[in-house]
Formats: structure tokens, sequence, C-alpha cells
């Protein structure tokens, strides 16, 4: 995809206008198996519920892979840590061919 940067934006900008109280954790580039990526983690309320989210997008050439994961934040911070860490290890064991 040429331009990655506008299609990173929009997908964001996506999230912040369809979640309630959306808040933007950390936006970091990194590489994952060799590949260029952008991880988001962001925290969102959905029908009365705090959620705690993880975004990876993975460029492949001409495509961009999606992985996301979510789970409850009732306590703001402790409870999506409990789980962070299996998503990014789901995201990092993402395999592409070159």
């Amino acid at each position: 995809m040429k331009d990655n940067s506008n299609y990173l934006s929009s997908s964001i900008n996506q999230l912040k206008s369809r979640y309630l109280n959306y808040n933007e954790v950390s936006l970091n580039e990194l590489r994952i198996n060799g590949f260029k990526a952008y991880q988001l983690i962001y925290s969102i309320e959905e029908k009365g519920i705090s959620l705690g989210a993880i975004t990876t997008w993975i460029l492949n050439k001409n495509n961009i892979y999606i992985v996301s994961g979510m789970s409850k934040n009732e306590n703001k911070k402790s409870d999506f840590l409990k789980i962070k860490g299996v998503f990014e290890e789901i995201t990092a064991s993402f395999k592409l061919n070159n």
C-alpha cells in the first residue's frame, strides 16, 4: 500500500468516532518478524463497559494485516494489563511470506 500513514490515520479516526471515551495510551512503530508494523494501545467504552484494546497493523508489500484484541478493563488499568501480554504474543507469532 503506497500511503500507509493515511490508512493508519483513517483507521485511528474511525476508532475515535466509533467509540465513546476513546483514549489513546500509546502508538508505536515496531517490526514483527521483519515486517514494519504499528501498534496502538487504547481504551474505550462500549455499552457502559470499559475495555482495553490493542490493534496492530502489519505491513507486507501491498497488504496491511490488522490484528486486534480487547478485554474488559473495569479497574481502568490492571484488568487489561493482565491479558495485554497474551495479545502481544499472538501478534508477534503472526507469520507472513516475503
